[in-house]
């Protein structure tokens, strides 16, 4: 595993009296919690030298307006902002609210590294207070309303420095209004074909019987 991604975090997280002041086995807990919607997860079988990234999707805003990414770059040591609104402009609105909701997280990724290493007992290579603090060009969406689409892209297939390197969003910058909202229609039924078809949605065969037989009424409809 080279990439762990968790649970999204919104701003309520921010609410908490103790957000940023959590100590490491409460921290450590949370992080934990999130990992377990993911049925497949058993941290405890986490190789900690193979991980080069740990990321989260985040709603920004109060009620939740926009996604964007956070991740933490082991291999390069860095934090990283990616923003499908403003590339690589951080906008921040209040200034400081995306670098408060980052720290909230980073404090519980902290702990879980440190938990992970201790339990595989070996020692913690990482000092976050040395990581640099970046928001790389992005590939900026054309209206208001596929952050999400973009965010999903991103933490499957960011690979830590340019975008450019990410298939579904390849000669993006050469791309005319049209052909972009071609490309993320075509990737937004890539990711709903995923999760309809995946092994582990458990109306997986309903929706595709259901579908079965909406093709068939219409292909005798139209015949």
């Amino acid at each position: 595993m080279t990439r762990l991604v968790t649970q999204y975090i919104n701003y309520q997280y921010m609410e908490r009296p103790d957000a940023l002041e959590m100590e490491q086995p409460a921290a450590f807990n949370n992080f934990i919690a999130r990992l377990k919607w993911f049925k497949y997860m058993d941290w405890k079988k986490i190789d900690p030298t193979s991980l080069e990234y740990i990321m989260t999707p985040v709603l920004i805003g109060n009620p939740g307006s926009h996604y964007v990414c956070f991740v933490v770059n082991l291999k390069s040591h860095r934090f990283q902002f990616l923003n499908s609104m403003y590339g690589d402009k951080l906008n921040l609105d209040p200034p400081n609210i995306y670098k408060k909701m980052f720290d909230v997280w980073l404090n519980e990724v902290n702990a879980f590294l440190i938990g992970l290493y201790t339990h595989k007992k070996m020692p913690f290579p990482f000092h976050f207070s040395k990581f640099s603090w970046e928001s790389p060009k992005m590939p900026t969406q054309i209206d208001k309303d596929n952050c999400g689409v973009f965010c999903m892209k991103f933490l499957e297939e960011w690979q830590g420095d340019h975008y450019t390197q990410m298939e579904s969003f390849k000669n993006w910058s050469q791309l005319g209004k049209r052909d972009k909202i071609a490309r993320v229609m075509d990737l937004r039924i890539g990711i709903l074909s995923t999760i309809l078809t995946d092994s582990s949605n458990s109306i997986r065969h309903k929706v595709e019987k259901n579908a079965t037989s909406y093709c068939e009424e219409l292909t005798q409809k139209l015949g």
